[in-house]
């Protein structure tokens, strides 16, 4: 502007960067106390949203001079935020009336009138519930008589006017209680322009929780044949939803295991033996099968009969079998030849499409062996053909849920993107490996469930970390850099440190400050110090990566029985393992932690097996060709002197082993170990399968895996023609697809 006041200008720049400064302070204040307070990880259901919650404080009164007012506004938004959502994500309807009424019977003698608004606030969220989950609509002027109020803006004045005014009187309490126009109207223009903004995600989440409730009464419905609940468990499962169901699930699999059945059918038994062994009642045996095994025939009675669909749920039973069940190992070996004869017979007028697809499907890779995430977007896929079988609402239900579910996997990854980013080390040790998306992919097949976005946060730093440092040992360091670096982490000491390069160093450090950070997080959280666990992993780690460098160095080929001692912790689960148990379990068992410092129990070994044979099945050829230390097919072949393609049979044989050893280790752990730690375990297994089924999914330039990334994390299910402006693909979903180079 050629008019402008130069004198003007300079001041104005001066006192926005002054001001500015100022409202940092507040965000760092506010930051430390919402740390502190550990809601985030505890309340995991809910927004973590403190920098928006701070900018509506900034925008309400920007002046230095009123910062105590910003933060302690700030606060009561980050409240509303959690308490809003607890009745639109969170709570059953008898929750949110239990809920309700405790606010309404708030003790507040001192201050009668601002908790006052405080109930009115939680009183009227309560019946928009209620209205939610009754399926009741009201008429416009009744909506916006609750819904100024739920919107949270007088709450939110009733503070503003303590935090701002001097001397408080009567007359304004009680006009505030009135709702005077000023304050009509302002919540008024929130309401409307909030309803704007945000109906479309609210509508999804709404119509969720009604879906919700229509499962629960169905699997509550007592005239249900136990062979209709048993379909509509497995369906659940597949479909992904099963989380939200665990109770009920449980108590008809518990009634079930109780009473026992007599079922006659091959494809009800087999059924009803899988769901059993995989909910951790160990008390179905395969004896269960004796109706339809004799000494004589075997199970050949059976594949006399054709029966395909019993013999197709009793292949994918028989991987649940645990080590020394041979009926059910004779069970797999004749199903599946049964399986491919189906399938090379397709010529049959009377062939079941849907049924040979879910063959394919099955002889590709048993169910119990599949990544859930990925087998939730192939099932809902093959849910939505199935008119004959397919229940609307909850497909209907499994499409909102996996979408939803999806954004909250879109914004874990934003987080460590940011954190990766900041870290440079992709951009200072050029030699690793940048494998950001891959390593946040193991995550959610780890433990997709959205209220753990934590966990997934964190375990990415983890397999970020992990990768990093592996391809120090495997291409970067000399042998004398790997001792020194090996003997630092040993002793966490940075004494030697100064003979390495710099970017050793960096990993080194960024190491050691990601632990530190992990363990004062626990420590105020849980009151626990489990630095010396954490520490003591990847101690072990470098120390067998270190082992497999001296492999190398001296061209040294181990047995099979020296290489697998050292290769299941080479291939990093236990680190993985540790650290995911610290995330998940809360509080802490102090037997569990014997088995996370001493000798790691077989949850932990047997997942870490698995891992290590497929990552050799994918990868070895590869690595072989760059010189690295011999694999598990290497070493078979040099002590047996078999082929390649028997070396790998074999190592296919170790897998399937040691799966039976994992389903039992299964049941085993349960009692030291959480629920969710022992599936989050059983789930590592799973990922091997899927990151190394077509190859080295992790390391590699693989299209196998960016096909699976795009599918879970970028292509969303199409919610179908009702809600076909919410398909629209949106622009940040595009943008980080680019980003990602997926």
């Amino acid at each position: 502007m050629p008019n402008a006041n130069p004198l003007l200008l300079e001041l104005a720049k001066l006192d926005f960067n002054i001001v500015q400064v100022t409202h940092q302070q507040d965000l760092k204040s506010l930051s430390r106390w919402w740390k502190k307070t550990g809601l985030a990880k505890k309340l995991s259901f809910s927004r973590d949203i403190l920098v928006e919650n701070m900018f509506w404080t900034v925008g309400a009164l920007f002046e230095p001079q009123h910062s105590y007012f910003r933060r302690l506004i700030t606060k009561v938004i980050v409240f509303i935020s959690i308490i809003d959502d607890i009745y639109d994500v969170y709570g059953t309807l008898d929750e949110l009336e239990l809920f309700t009424l405790a606010i309404q019977r708030w003790d507040t003698k001192a201050m009668d009138q601002i908790p006052y608004s405080m109930k009115i606030c939680a009183n009227h969220t309560y019946k928009k519930q209620n209205g939610n989950h009754n399926g009741y609509k009201p008429n416009l002027e009744e909506y916006m008589d609750n819904a100024r109020i739920s919107i949270a803006v007088p709450m939110i004045l009733v503070h503003v006017l303590v935090l701002v005014t001097n001397q408080i009187t009567k007359e304004a309490l009680e006009s505030l209680t009135n709702y005077p126009d000023i304050i009509r109207w302002s919540t008024t223009i929130f309401r409307l322009n909030d309803d704007l903004g945000t109906s479309s995600d609210e509508k999804f989440m709404r119509r969720r929780n009604e879906l919700k409730m229509e499962v629960k009464i169905m699997l509550s419905d007592r005239n249900m044949k136990q062979l209709e609940q048993l379909e509509i468990i497995d369906n659940l499962q597949r479909l992904g939803l099963s989380y939200h169901f665990e109770d009920e699930i449980y108590s008809i699999l518990n009634n079930l295991s109780d009473k026992g059945s007599k079922r006659d059918h091959l494809y009800a038994k087999a059924l009803e033996f899988r769901l059993l062994r995989q909910h951790g009642f160990n008390i179905v045996s395969q004896e269960t099968f004796g109706g339809f095994y004799d000494n004589t025939t075997g199970f050949g009675e059976i594949h006399h009969n054709e029966d395909t669909k019993g013999m197709l749920y009793l292949y994918e039973a028989s991987f649940l079998a645990i080590e020394g069940e041979k009926e059910l190992e004779l069970a797999r070996n004749l199903t599946e030849e049964h399986l491919r004869e189906y399938l090379a017979d397709q010529n049959k007028n009377d062939v079941d499409q849907n049924l040979v697809e879910l063959v394919h499907h099955a002889l590709e890779l048993p169910l119990h062996w599949r990544m859930l995430r990925l087998e939730t977007k192939w099932f809902i896929n093959y849910y939505k053909k199935r008119q004959d079988k397919m229940i609307p609402f909850l497909l209907e239900l499994a499409t909102l849920d996996f979408n939803i579910v999806q954004a909250a996997h879109i914004e874990d990854l934003k987080y460590v993107a940011r954190w990766w980013k900041e870290t440079c080390l992709a951009e200072n040790l050029p030699f690793a490996r940048d494998r950001l998306v891959e390593n946040f992919f193991w995550t959610i097949g780890v433990n997709f469930l959205p209220q753990y976005g934590y966990f997934r946060r964190i375990a990415t730093k983890v397999n970020a970390l992990v990768t990093t440092i592996d391809d120090v040992y495997d291409v970067f360091g000399t042998l004398d850099e790997l001792q020194i670096f090996t003997h630092a982490i040993e002793r966490w000491s940075i004494d030697e440190l100064d003979r390495l390069p710099d970017n050793m160093k960096m990993c080194y450090y960024a190491l050691d400050n990601f632990i530190n950070q992990l363990a004062d997080d626990a420590f105020e959280e849980q009151g626990i110090f489990i630095s010396p666990y954490l520490r003591n992993s990847w101690r072990d780690l470098c120390k067998s990566y270190l082992r497999e460098a001296k492999w190398y160095h001296s061209q040294y080929i181990p047995s099979m029985e020296e290489y697998m001692d050292n290769a299941w912790i080479s291939i990093s689960a236990p680190v993985i393992l540790v650290h995911a148990y610290f995330l998940v379990a809360n509080p802490v068992n102090k037997e569990a932690l014997h088995y996370l410092e001493n000798n790691y129990h077989d949850i932990i070994r047997c997942s870490a097996l698995i891992l290590r044979l497929a990552n050799d099945l994918g990868t070895s050829s590869d690595e072989l060709k760059r010189g690295d230390v011999p694999k598990s097919i290497q070493c078979y072949m040099n002590e047996t002197q078999a082929s390649e393609e028997e070396a790998r049979q074999y190592i296919r044989l170790l897998i399937s082993q040691t799966w039976k050893k994992l389903n039992e280790a299964h049941w085993l752990a349960a009692d030291p170990f959480p629920k969710i730690f022992v599936t989050c375990a059983m789930n590592l297994a799973r990922m091997a399968q899927c990151m190394y089924q077509h190859g080295d999914g992790h390391g590699g330039n693989n299209s196998t895996t960016k096909n699976h990334i795009m599918a879970l994390l970028f292509e969303s299910v199409p919610l179908g023609h009702k809600h076909s402006s919410a398909e629209k693909e949106d622009h940040s979903m595009v943008n980080y697809r680019e980003k990602f180079m997926i």
